[in-house]
């Protein structure tokens, strides 16, 4: 009788997709909602609005599939 190892399929090569999200929510004063994702928006491009590790939600693994080797 084999062991599990002798039986196993060959191994394959996994792409899996590490995402992690952060997230920070910001208050503004603005006259529309518009204006207000425009301010947010364009302090977030010139790094007034900087998001670190403290700012962290999840992490989310995603199989993209296998090749055989």
């Amino acid at each position: 009788m084999k062991g599990l190892l002798e039986m196993s399929e060959t191994p394959k090569t996994y792409c899996v997709e590490v995402r992690e999200t952060l997230s920070k929510l910001v208050k503004i004063s603005a006259s529309s909602e518009e204006q207000t994702l425009s301010l947010v928006k364009q302090a977030y491009r010139q790094e007034s609005i900087v998001l670190t590790s403290e700012d962290y939600l999840q992490t989310n693994f995603l199989l993209n599939g296998a090749k055989d080797n």
